[in-house]
């Protein structure tokens, strides 16, 4: 009995540390994918992004979020994926993630761009100027240091003005100074 318990511990843990072997080997190879995808699109000065590149990334960077949710890169490539989904339209997927970040990630280093990010996506995107109010004032209170505290006061009262209110605005503020 004690023979069997023994083989079968020693098979468990032979199981196990391949697996695990496995799965490394899978991480680095998403991240090489994903590294080498990241200075095509954004390392080439003289390459524009195609739509088909752009879709890779998203999907390369959701693989990695849903398949290693506890990695440390993890919320990094949610930030990247949100400003991807942006750039493709996808407003409210891209909401969601920046949301995802502001409420389970509030020590990441991104964590104010992500939350003014949202805010300018119901704003400039979504065209909800209730919600983009409410996201800058919470900008605003979180991170009354930020440099980017002031911007977000002023695009607060542009929202709902039409271009050419705004160009008005802008070209009054700048004859007074």
């Amino acid at each position: 009995m004690k023979k069997i318990l023994l083989f079968t511990l020693i098979t468990s843990l032979f199981l196990v540390s391949c697996i695990n072997e496995k799965d490394t080997k899978n991480k680095d190879l998403l991240r090489k994918d994903i590294s080498r995808l990241e200075k095509k699109i954004f390392s080439d000065k003289n390459y524009s992004p195609v739509e088909s590149d752009i879709d890779s990334m998203i999907l390369l960077y959701n693989n990695y979020i849903e398949e290693y949710y506890n990695d440390t890169l993890k919320v990094l490539y949610m930030f990247k994926e949100a400003g991807l989904l942006r750039v493709n339209r996808k407003f409210e997927h891209a909401v969601a993630l920046f949301e995802d970040i502001n409420s389970n990630y509030p020590d990441f280093e991104k964590a104010p761009d992500a939350l003014l990010y949202e805010a300018m996506i119901y704003g400039d995107d979504l065209k909800n100027e209730v919600m983009a109010e409410k996201k800058y004032k919470e900008f605003i209170s979180k991170y009354p240091n930020n440099p980017y505290r002031k911007d977000a006061e002023e695009l607060i009262k542009l929202l709902g003005k039409s271009d050419k209110e705004i160009m008005e605005i802008l070209l009054k503020n700048d004859s007074i100074k």
